[in-house]
């Protein structure tokens, strides 16, 4: 047992769980920064910040964050407060998140008791499917006017008529 020679050897790290977020830098409750935040990486703001967000990686806005920003990120959970316009592959507001301001992104989650106030905008193909007008189609257009030909009523057995005549 001279300088460790029976110690077990140490285990391999784990990797993260699929779709975890690896957080590289964090932004304390006590810290307050202005100005441009730029990272590679995941980020978390526990803090105060005001300017702009642009990261590649994911964005931790945490529950007693204030965020005043726009802001730029692969996925992003909202536990506190932010102001300013998202774009994101993913933003999920929590129930204790608060966002206000315009988003552009993939997916979006709104848990009960959050809250968003602003525009949305899903991104990808998002054209309205060609619906049929209502008839299915036993209508034309002329001149911007709607023309529709009734199907004749079927007749009603005598009887079923509310009217108490009968289908004659």
């Amino acid at each position: 047992m001279v300088f460790g020679r029976d110690r077990k050897p140490k285990a391999e790290p784990r990797p993260a769980p699929k779709g975890a977020v690896e957080i590289e830098t964090v932004i304390g409750t006590n810290t307050s920064i202005k100005g441009d935040l730029r990272s590679s990486g995941g980020v978390r703001i526990e803090g105060d910040f005001e300017g702009t967000i642009d990261i590649a990686g994911n964005l931790v806005v945490g529950e007693a964050a204030q965020v005043v920003a726009d802001i730029s990120a692969h996925n992003i959970q909202i536990q506190g407060t932010a102001q300013g316009d998202v774009t994101a592959r993913r933003l999920e507001i929590l129930d204790t998140g608060k966002l206000w301001g315009n988003i552009d992104v993939d997916s979006f989650v709104l848990d009960d008791g959050g809250l968003f106030q602003g525009q949305s905008k899903m991104q990808g193909d998002a054209r309205p499917p060609l619906l049929e007008a209502p008839g299915h189609g036993s209508g034309e257009v002329l001149d911007g006017q709607v023309t529709v030909s009734e199907k004749p009523k079927a007749r009603q057995p005598v009887g079923d008529r509310p009217d108490g005549k009968d289908g004659a």
